[in-house]
């Protein structure tokens, strides 16, 4: 399970029933505080997903590039 909670990831690694088992047993203000987390994640994703991207919406954002963009870089010669 991966939970996304006001641009802090946690990654559980536990199974489902552990993970209702735990939200069962948080007193009632720390459920509903859980519960006001992921409902405003869910509707940050369902915006961020239902966006269409369009080609070709962004002209001119890059207004220069070096003649060696594709040069190796030197840092990186024991690697290669």
């Amino acid at each position: 399970m991966y939970l996304i909670i006001k641009r802090m990831e946690l990654t559980v690694h536990i199974g489902l029933d552990e993970l209702v088992q735990a939200i069962s047993n948080l007193p009632a203000n720390q459920r509903q505080h859980l519960r006001t987390l992921l409902d405003a994640d869910a509707a940050t994703n369902e915006f961020t997903q239902n966006q269409v991207r369009t080609f070709g919406t962004m002209p001119g954002l890059i207004t220069y590039m070096a003649d060696d963009f594709d040069a190796p870089l030197a840092d990186f010669d024991e690697y290669m």
